[in-house]
């Protein structure tokens, strides 16, 4: 199917539906969704107007980072845990 240029977030979809057909089993899909953008947010975040979000912006929105691993915040104390995550050491 032909691209039809018409607004930027319906373009955002569009090459995002064909690049996730082309990649499929290559993992580039995650970084895609992070990218790309749908209005303001991140295509990662579930939205009405697509169907491509995987995450609640209200309760997910750290998991879009990586959290620090805990020997390394919690030997050097000018380190933080990323915001989300939990601040304590697993038992």
């Amino acid at each position: 199917m032909p691209f039809v240029n018409t607004t930027k977030d319906n373009n955002e979809v569009a090459i995002f539906t064909e690049r996730y057909k082309e990649f499929v089993h290559e993992g580039k899909s995650w970084y895609d969704l992070l990218r790309m953008k749908y209005g303001s947010d991140p295509m990662v975040f579930k939205s009405a107007y697509h169907p491509y979000g995987v995450l609640d912006k209200a309760t997910k929105s750290h998991e879009i980072r990586w959290p620090i691993e805990p020997a390394i915040w919690t030997n050097d104390p000018l380190v933080d845990q990323t915001p989300g995550y939990p601040t304590t050491k697993p038992k």
